[in-house]
């Protein structure tokens, strides 16, 4: 599911536990794209205590093709696929959407119509200081190349938004405590053994790997871990 390429995650609680893996596991295999001829499940992969899998969604498009008989654009409506991959961590109870915050609402709106979950998958937001001090206890090395603060005073009557660069000489850890609470972007990058990914981490619970990099999959395993580890998740209201 994850490759080289750059991607964004965002994150949601969601009450499954590995009692229930199979259940879901067939439930979600069952409910294939095109039995209602709208939406489905495609199935990638099953571990132990993890399933990687898409959504499957018809969608209409107009597009605008050239009629030879008219001699003239015309437009008209063909359906698409939408495909939004997506993993379910049992373990950690925790749902994966490898996409932008609207479609992690549409993965977990359709796994609730399929699965009697007792509870709401709930999205998460991401407490950047936290996210800091995790990205330190990882075995990799992290820079904060860039922060963005909201609430900065910019005289006695104004307040606002600032993006910050980070000199490299500098100790991000007196910014990330100064401003910590009002961080809504930290920008990073992360090294080890020659590989370098830039990562940008979003307040609103979004993670983008900028970076093309064989290292990306196993850099969100271990950061990703760490981040739950360190309470660094916010649900939102």
């Amino acid at each position: 599911m994850l490759d080289s390429g750059p991607f964004t995650v965002n994150l949601a609680t969601i009450g499954v536990d590995d009692s229930q893996f199979k259940t879901v596991t067939d439930t979600l295999g069952k409910a294939a794209f095109g039995a209602d001829g709208a939406t489905g499940f495609e199935i990638e992969g099953v571990e132990s205590d993890r399933v990687t899998a898409r959504l499957l969604r018809s969608r209409p498009v107009e597009i605008q093709s050239y009629d030879t008989d008219a001699g003239a654009l015309v437009e008209e409506e063909v359906q698409t696929v939408e495909s939004i991959p997506f993993r379910l961590d049992f373990d950690r109870q925790r749902l994966e959407v490898f996409s932008n915050g609207r479609d992690t609402r549409a993965v977990a709106s359709a796994i609730q119509q399929q699965i009697d979950l007792g509870q709401a998958p709930v999205q998460l937001e991401l407490d950047l200081a936290g996210v800091y001090e995790a990205a330190t206890e990882i075995d990799w090395d992290v820079s904060v190349g860039s922060l963005q603060v909201r609430n900065l005073a910019i005289d006695e009557q104004a307040t606002g938004s600032y993006r910050m660069a980070i000199p490299e000489d500098s100790q991000a850890d007196s910014y990330i405590a100064d401003y910590a609470g009002d961080i809504s972007y930290l920008g990073t990058t992360f090294e080890r053994a020659g590989s370098a990914v830039s990562v940008g981490f979003y307040e609103s619970g979004s993670i983008r790997f900028f970076s093309a990099s064989d290292a990306n999959a196993e850099l969100w395993e271990t950061i990703g871990t760490e981040i739950q580890a360190h309470g660094a998740t916010v649900e939102k209201p």
